[in-house]
């Protein structure tokens, strides 16, 4: 029997239990161990390895990421690093060479000065851009923004630079085209921000090291709203024509997209062998990616002044009109066929992934062809009332509203896309 001992002004129970030794406690343990089931205890151990795979996975990631970011040579993956240029970097006009006849000495200190007062030139130009069109961040939230911009940038130069992402946990980089995504789609950004130094950073990239030899395939619809858009938006900021130089070069490649036999384009495409093809997994595309790359391919052409670009595009916008999406007057099944130009039966109509740009593009494109093709927006507000006659609904008792979907045939489902 335990003995009970008062307690006086140590505590505020009457009475304090006798401690009990280390050797009665653990007795007391393997008595309660031995006392649950089977099952429990097996539990117990298959948690506490799991716990012990968890530790060990984190130590050994956290070790592996400190020896990749020791030696220059060493990156996640396996891949060779796309490096910054070190501070001493030299261009390739800087570089010595060898030639059989001797140097004009003068000849070539007059191009390295001509080469000096172009960056010069381009320095002075993109300083001008900040105060002509942009400010800068006003306020403090604008600021906050600013320097949220300026810590991600820091972190993907210094661990992902020239790829597409960082990931930032490991302290790498993942690349999904191989096309320096982050770069391109941040140009835009960095203007409006008055970020100059980060901008010239990146026009640098684009100038000197962007390539669109790329052996395998990429989405067309990714790369034309990200890539071609991205360089598009930069050069309307800048008024830079290396991006209308890169812009071309990519469009030129992306238009192997329409080599099909209707005015659908291939979801995918090759930069380099300049051809399309569908994914294995679906022999149909998406309605969304193929009727929302008009806005930027109608630019190429008109800062390039080639109407190619803009009359595949448009083929495919018509090519939608004149299907007429009818039973659901004026909504679109999700999926298109690139061979013979038809709807999916049966599929799903939603305003949801994979079909909704298409109606945000029927108003942006009326507007960007200045409001006179009216089909444009009739069919974007025959659109709307159609979403709202059969898709739109409301909770009870609140009455708060949602949009649902029409899957199969004709089988309503309350999924709110937004």
């Amino acid at each position: 029997m335990r003995k009970l001992y008062r307690s006086g002004s140590e505590g505020h129970l009457p009475f304090l239990v006798n401690p009990i030794s280390e050797k009665r406690a653990s007795l007391r343990m393997c008595r309660y161990w031995r006392s649950l089931a089977r099952l429990q205890r097996f539990a117990v151990l298959i948690s506490l390895l799991f716990l012990l795979m968890i530790c060990f996975i984190a130590a050994k990631d956290t070790i592996g990421v400190d020896n990749i970011y020791q030696l220059p040579k060493n990156i996640a993956n396996g891949a060779e690093p796309i490096d910054m240029p070190p501070d001493n970097y030299k261009s390739p006009e800087e570089v010595p060479y060898k030639k059989s006849a001797p140097v004009n000495e003068s000849r070539e200190r007059s191009k390295s000065n001509e080469g000096k007062n172009n960056n010069d030139a381009n320095k002075e130009k993109i300083q001008r851009l900040k105060y002509a069109k942009f400010k800068g961040p006003q306020n403090d939230k604008q600021k906050a923004v600013v320097e949220a911009f300026k810590h991600a940038w820091k972190g993907y130069k210094k661990y992902a630079w020239g790829h597409d992402h960082l990931k930032p946990v490991t302290k790498s980089y993942n690349d999904w085209f191989g096309l320096g995504l982050t770069i391109v789609d941040s140009l835009s950004t960095a203007i409006i921000m008055g970020l100059n130094d980060e901008f010239e950073e990146g026009r640098n990239w684009v100038a000197e090291s962007l390539s669109f030899e790329k052996n395998h395939f990429v989405s067309f619809f990714e790369t034309t709203i990200r890539v071609l858009g991205g360089l598009l938006s930069a050069y309307h900021l800048s008024g830079d024509q290396i991006f209308v130089h890169r812009a071309q070069d990519l469009g030129s490649r992306l238009t192997a997209a329409y080599a099909t036999s209707s005015p659908v384009p291939y979801s995918d495409v090759s930069l380099t062998n300049r051809e399309g093809r569908q994914p294995s997994w679906n022999t149909y595309c998406s309605l969304s990616e193929v009727t929302s790359v008009q806005l930027e391919l109608r630019d190429l052409s008109r800062v390039t002044n080639n109407s190619t670009y803009e009359m595949l595009a448009f083929r495919t916008s018509e090519h939608v009109h004149n299907e007429g999406c009818q039973e659901y007057d004026g909504l679109c099944g999700m999926f298109i066929s690139p061979v013979t130009g038809r709807f999916k039966e049966h599929v799903t109509v939603t305003m949801g992934a994979r079909a909704d740009s298409y109606y945000e593009y029927l108003l942006k494109q009326w507007l960007q062809t200045g409001k006179t093709m009216d089909w444009l927006k009739n069919d974007y507000n025959q659109s709307m009332a159609a979403m709202e006659k059969y898709l739109l609904r409301y909770t009870k008792p609140n009455n708060f509203a949602f949009v649902g979907e029409i899957i199969g045939d004709n089988v309503y489902s309350p999924k709110m896309v937004f």
